[in-house]
C-alpha cells in the first residue's frame, strides 16, 4: 500500500473523503469515552462525532463562547497541537451529573468568565481521560502520545496556534442518560 503525505496547511480545497482514516479514529474515540465517562459518572452516557470541519484557528475561536476550557495538549509525533475545548454547557452538566444531579444542561450561570475550582478539577479529570482514550483511538493507525501543556480559559492565551493557521474542527456531543 502506497502513503501520500497530505499537508492540512496546503489552500488546496480539502475533501471530507479524503480522511475516512481520521473518521474511524473520532468513531472509536467517541465509543472508547462513552464507556470511560459512564464508569466515571456511574450513568449511562452517549458521546458522537457530530460534524468534522477545517477553519482558520482564527475563526473558530470567534465562535468560543466564555467560560470555556481550552486544553492545549501536544502530539510530538504529528509535530502539533491539538486543543480540546470543553464548554461551559458540557462542564455545568459534567458536574450536576458527578454530584447526583439531574445533569440539567444550563447554558449560563451568572455571566462569568471562569470556572470555580470543582468545575477545573473536573475538567482537568475528563481532559486527562479524553486523553488517554484519544491516545487509543489513535493507536492503531499512528500510535501517538498526547500530553497536556495547559489548560486556559481566555481564547486569547492558547498562543500555540496561530490564527492564520487552518486546523480540523471535530465536534462531539455528549449526552446523558435524562
Amino acid at each position: 500500500m502506497d502513503w501520500m503525505a497530505y499537508d492540512l496547511t496546503s489552500q488546496e480545497k480539502i475533501i471530507r473523503s479524503r480522511f475516512a482514516g481520521l473518521e474511524g479514529i473520532n468513531d472509536r474515540f467517541s465509543s472508547q469515552f462513552r464507556v470511560t465517562l459512564s464508569n466515571m459518572l456511574k450513568r449511562t452516557v452517549t458521546v458522537n462525532c457530530t460534524h468534522m470541519d477545517f477553519v482558520r484557528f482564527g475563526d473558530y475561536l470567534t465562535n468560543v463562547l466564555l467560560p470555556t476550557s481550552l486544553n492545549v495538549m501536544v502530539m510530538p509525533e504529528l509535530g502539533g497541537h491539538a486543543v480540546l475545548v470543553v464548554s461551559s454547557k458540557l462542564t455545568y452538566a459534567l458536574v450536576d451529573a458527578y454530584y447526583g444531579g439531574n445533569e440539567r444542561p444550563y447554558s449560563k450561570i451568572g455571566g462569568r468568565e471562569e470556572f470555580t475550582s470543582i468545575e477545573k478539577g473536573l475538567i482537568d479529570k475528563v481532559v486527562q481521560a479524553a486523553g488517554r482514550d484519544m491516545e487509543s483511538a489513535w493507536a492503531l493507525n499512528y500510535p501517538l502520545q498526547i500530553n497536556l501543556i495547559r489548560s486556559e480559559s481566555n481564547p486569547q492565551f492558547v498562543g500555540s496556534i496561530h490564527s492564520s493557521e487552518l486546523v480540523a474542527v471535530i465536534s462531539f456531543e455528549v449526552e446523558f442518560e435524562n
